[in-house]
């Protein structure tokens, strides 16, 4: 929840703070690496917590049956995918602000990989200088979030 919660708004944030703002070299800063990592690493404890109350329900033959079935082996595999995805919104939700600060270098090369592209290249050229890459970006994580 503090994921889905708390990414969007400190993406948002992290344009109008200095150290906090990526960059087209470096993309994003190590400040917001270190907070992204507390955020995750507090989805983790509290993942944590969750579990141990839900193995303190069970009982003893019925925490038998899940460790034969292997479901506490899986859940250290789950872990690892959730700390993964964390990071992939994070990224998703950052790359149409490192796109922004990169526009000068990516914007007219994009454009010229779609005027060679047949039937649809010279309509898609005509929309996306209005749009430029950034905004692109910017429209298409939008609908990933919204989907």
């Amino acid at each position: 929840m503090v994921i889905w919660v708390f990414l969007p708004m400190f993406a948002l944030v992290q344009w109008f703070v200095g150290p906090l703002r990526p960059t087209c070299e470096g993309g994003a800063s190590n400040w917001a690496m270190l907070i992204v990592a507390v955020v995750i690493g507090s989805s983790i404890a509290a993942e944590s917590r969750a579990w141990a109350a839900a193995k303190a329900l069970l009982t003893r033959p019925e925490r038998t049956i899940m460790h034969q079935l292997g479901v506490l082996q899986k859940r250290r595999r789950l872990v690892v995918l959730g700390i993964i995805e964390g990071l992939d919104v994070y990224t998703d939700l950052v790359f149409p602000l490192v796109a922004y600060t990169c526009d000068a270098k990516l914007t007219d090369r994009w454009l010229h990989s779609w005027e060679v592209v047949p039937v649809v290249g010279t309509y898609a050229v005509q929309i996306l200088k209005r749009l430029r890459f950034w905004g692109f970006s910017l429209v298409s994580i939008g609908i990933v979030c919204l989907a």
